[in-house]
Formats: structure tokens, sequence, C-alpha cells
């Protein structure tokens, strides 16, 4: 229809320049006419003419960007004074109203550019700038998923778990089957469930974790069978849940089960190793401390990259220092798997636990101005995350700092 309309402007344009070219050359008797009527009448045309034109110059005048920057104008009037006299839900409304006239009268969508910056800002990993962007979309289309997923995704992020779980919320009222959307309300409600328990309200964090469990069965439901992947980080969610609630037996149980099913699973059999180190310290069972050394052996034996000898070497170090009386295999092992750890370790003195665990091995061969040194490294290698809101972890901090604490009054009650 646009391009029929615009046909038809330009013939009549060009209709009344040859028209009016004409006329001129009759008038000023540089053409002569047979008859002065059809002078008369040629002039005529040049009128209709002229008044054709008008209405397309006044037609112009109400196309659709005219109409649309008529439209924006009135809209940002009414909202500037409905702010001016507080009346903030209609004020905002309009200003909401201004974003989506666009969409009837420019070439693209508003929305579309804040869809765009979010996604640049979310590739570069900018995650502030990527939820500002992404939030200015959801405002104008609450509908996509993907734009939930990755807002809620950078939300966490930035560790502000309250306000990605409202945004995943939204999203699981939209798919509830949608199993991103509920690894990510899953994770939300379990970090929120911890924060409550260390406040020491147990009965809030509860309903948080029986939540987060719902979400992570469904995910198994989802994927069992259909995506294996997608399946064993749903299994192993949920074993996590379980450890994360001091349900020992059940998480080690859950993790055995996942390391069976899948024995190239490295993730499963670390968090297994860790969970029956955490198990068999707070119980003083050294048969499970006894099974945690060998998993950290054979994660050790077996790990192809520094990353992961640095982190089994460490859990190695840090499980043979938890025995009462460990042979010497064992200490020699360990000794040499952290001092290799660290050595041939880019990254240090920027890991805390390597030099943690060094610092306890240290400690049980009664090295303690040796093992006071590393303590103090870790300390130190924590606190320097401190900038980094991502990897700082402040409850381990304070168990660094409270072990220096403790190790200097031993110290200084046995030099009196």
């Amino acid at each position: 229809m646009h391009v029929l309309y615009l046909t038809v402007a330009w013939s009549i344009v060009v209709a009344f320049v040859i028209t009016l070219i004409v006329t001129i050359l009759g008038v000023t008797n540089k053409i002569q006419f047979a008859n002065k009527k059809y002078l008369d009448k040629l002039f005529a045309v040049v009128i209709l003419e002229v008044v054709a034109v008008g209405f397309l110059i006044f037609r112009t005048g109400f196309s659709d960007m005219s109409n649309y920057y008529q439209s924006v104008e009135e809209l940002y009037k009414s909202a500037s004074k409905l702010k001016e006299e507080k009346q903030y839900d209609l004020a905002l409304a309009s200003y909401k109203k201004i974003l989506s006239t666009s969409n009837q009268a420019l070439p693209f969508k508003i929305e579309d550019v804040f869809l765009a910056r979010g996604d640049i800002a979310f590739e570069r990993e900018l995650w502030s700038q990527a939820v500002e962007s992404y939030a200015f979309y959801l405002e104008l289309d609450k509908s996509n998923i993907t734009v939930i997923y990755k807002m809620g995704q950078a939300l966490r992020k930035t560790h502000d778990y309250e306000r990605a779980k409202k945004i995943y919320e939204i999203g699981y009222s939209l798919d509830p089957q949608n199993y991103e959307i509920l690894n990510g309300l899953q994770n939300c409600l379990s970090r929120l469930g911890a924060f409550l328990d260390e406040g020491e309200r147990s009965e809030a964090a509860n309903a948080y974790y029986e939540q987060a469990r719902e979400h992570i069965l469904s995910m198994i439901n989802i994927s069992k069978g259909v995506n294996v992947k997608q399946y064993k980080f749903a299994s192993l969610a949920l074993a996590r849940l379980s450890w994360q609630r001091k349900q020992y037996r059940e998480a080690i149980a859950k993790y055995e089960e996942v390391s069976n099913e899948y024995p190239e699973f490295i993730t499963a059999r670390e968090d297994l190793a860790g969970i029956k180190l955490e198990y068999g310290t707070r119980t003083d069972n050294e048969a499970f401390i006894m099974e945690s050394i060998s998993l950290y052996k054979n994660l050790y034996q077996g790990s192809d990259t520094e990353a992961d000898k640095v982190f089994s070497g460490a859990g190695l170090a840090e499980a043979v220092s938890r025995l009462v009386n460990p042979s010497e295999e064992d200490l020699r092992m360990a000794d040499n798997a952290v001092s290799l750890s660290i050595v041939n370790s880019q990254s240090a003195k920027d890991d805390p636990y390597p030099l943690y665990a060094t610092a306890l091995l240290l400690k049980k061969l009664n090295r303690n101005a040796e093992a006071l040194d590393y303590l103090s490294s870790a300390i130190l290698a924590e606190k320097r995350r401190s900038a980094n809101p991502y990897t700082f972890d402040y409850v381990r901090l304070r168990q660094y700092e409270k072990l220096k604490e403790s190790w200097n009054l031993n110290q200084q009650a046995t030099s009196n």
C-alpha cells in the first residue's frame, strides 16, 4: 500500500512539473497553440495539480513518522505533568507508552536496542551492564524466556540472588518445564536458604530448601533419558543440596550413585571426596577420612590439568592431616602433592585453599613455624579476593583467621 501511494504521488508531481513547464512556455509564446482555449484548459489542469500536490503535502504531514513524533510529544508532556503532580504510577505508564509507541512507526523496535546492548554486555561478561539493559527490555516484553534466563544468570554473577529469584519466577510462570529456568531458580533458593541458615533462621531456610528440592526433582524428570548432561548436573544439584543441609548420609548415597553411573564425571567424584572428608572430620570417623584419601589419591594421579592437580592435591593434604596417625607414605605423598601443586601453579598466590591445606599438613608434621607462614599466606590470598565479589568467600576467611588465632594462642601457651 505504501509503495502504491508513493508511485501515485510521484506520478502527480512529475505530471505537475511537465504541465507547469508547458503552460509557462505557452504563456510566454515560446510554444504556439492552435487555439487559445487549449492554453486555458492547460492552465486549469495546472490549478488542479497544484491542489493535488497541496493535498499530498498536507497528507504527508500526517504520515506514520509525523504521527509518531506528535504522539510521543503529547505523551511526554502528559507524563511530565503527571510527574510534577506526583501521580507517579500514571506518569510511569505514560513514559512506558512512549517506548511502545515506537513500534508503530519506526523501522525497528526500541526494546530490540536494549536487547542488543544486553547481549553484547552478556558476551563480554559485563554483568551489571547486561542486567541494566535486559531490565529495560523486560519492561516492554516479559515473554522472552531467553532474556529472562540470561538476566537471571547475570544477576547470579553479581550475587543478587533475591532479584534473580524474582526474575526466574517470571520465567517459571511462563514455562514451568524449562530446565534452565528451573536450574536458575533452584540455585537462587539454595543460596538464599544458606544465608538464612547462617542467620539462624532454620525454619525459613528449610522452606527455601524444599522449594529448591522440588525444582531439582523436576529437572531430573525432564532430563532423564533425554539429555545425559542435564540429568548428571541435576542429580549433582540434588546431592549438593543434601550436603548443604548437612544431610550427609543422603548426600553421600546420591554422590555414590552418580559416580557409579557416570565414572567419568570428575565433579561428582571430587564432591564425594570432599563430603566424606567433612563428614569424617565432624564425626571423628576415620573410615570416611580414609575413603576420602583414597578418592583424592585416584583423582590426583588421574588429573590431566593443572587446576585439577592443584585441587585434588590440596584435598589429599587436608585429608591426610585429619588422621590421628597417618602413614609415612601418605604424609610423603600429600606433602609432595601440595608442594608440586603450588610450585607448578601459575595462580598459586591467588588460590588460598592449597596454601591452607599445606598449612594443615605442616602442622601435622610439627613444622609449626612453616605452617603458620602458609596459613598467613592463605589469609592474604583470600583478602586479595575481597575486591572481586565473584570469588571472595568471607566465611572461609574467618575460618582461616580463627585457626590462626588458635595456633598463636597455643604457641604462646607452649612458650610460657
